[in-house]
């Protein structure tokens, strides 16, 4: 995880299920990152679009943002195909 200002992040990891309804379906998402920490993801409009993603290594360009006492990332942007 890298930070780029006091709240920028750019977080490289595995998409990972965090959260999940009565009957299993998966509600949260975070990212597992290399050095083993896992940031969860907000789930707003653009945090939805990486559940599809779900086991794969992505980049994620977002925001340290604190909703219900826990930090998640607000995602800007993200992308499969890095280096």
């Amino acid at each position: 995880m890298k930070n780029s200002s006091k709240n920028t992040m750019v977080i490289e990891g595995v998409v990972v299920p965090c959260k999940w309804d009565k009957k299993g379906r998966i509600t949260g998402i975070a990212i597992a990152g290399y050095d083993e920490t896992e940031i969860p993801v907000l789930m707003d409009i653009k945090g939805k679009e990486i559940i599809p993603l779900l086991h794969h290594k992505i980049q994620i360009t977002g925001v340290r943002v604190k909703e219900m006492n826990k930090i998640f990332i607000r995602v800007d942007s993200f992308s499969r195909d890095y280096e």
